[in-house]
């Protein structure tokens, strides 16, 4: 079975300062686009001075020191780019409404650019995978979810652009192997029926 998208979807992923919504900066911002067709037509990462240190447990994560982004653009001058890049689309990630969504509200927002994100379909493949993977021993990352549905190991997992990629194709795979909705609309609500 094949998405049927009304729009295309941004599949994105964050790479941050740290793991508080309120406080965390980002670093690295990666999408893979979903077009109506349900063909991934678009990657691209954009990397981002946080204009504050990234603390050496945030590195350690995701391999992103402070000298790798010392001379990269703060999100208040990449803000355009990025916004641009989401423009018409629906969005997408894994773990994306917890996580990653608040984070670059709370960055759009400060950079002056008002609300974002309250008029775009959610998809969260992490949702789809956990009503789908019930053995509560297996564990349920997205790593977990690239060795199951695309049958080989997350290589470069907590980069931003190869989490996003990765995402979009579990998405897809999904879709293809289970039941589910394909438009925005369903899949959004089958994401968070019964879900904050």
């Amino acid at each position: 079975m094949a998405l049927e998208l009304d729009r295309p979807l941004v599949v994105f992923d964050l790479e941050t300062t740290g793991v508080d919504i309120n406080s965390a900066k980002i670093v690295s911002f990666g999408m893979a686009r979903v077009a109506v067709d349900g063909t991934i037509d678009l990657k691209e990462e954009v990397f981002i001075n946080p204009m504050i240190d990234i603390p050496a447990e945030a590195t350690e994560v995701h391999g992103i020191t402070n000298e790798m982004v010392e001379d990269k653009l703060p999100f208040t001058w990449e803000a355009a780019k990025i916004w641009g890049m989401l423009e018409g689309c629906d969005l997408g990630g894994f773990n994306v409404k917890r996580y990653d969504l608040p984070i670059l509200a709370r960055e759009f927002a400060e950079a002056g650019y008002g609300e974002f994100g309250q008029d775009r379909k959610l998809i969260d493949a992490m949702a789809i995978y956990h009503k789908h993977q019930t053995d509560s021993f297996q564990r349920r990352t997205l790593s977990a979810a690239v060795k199951q549905f695309l049958n080989k190991e997350h290589v470069g997992a907590h980069g931003a652009l190869t989490d996003a990629v990765a995402t979009a194709e579990v998405l897809l795979a999904m879709v293809d192997k289970f039941d589910l909705p394909t438009s925005s609309q369903s899949l959004h609500d089958y994401c968070w029926a019964g879900r904050r």
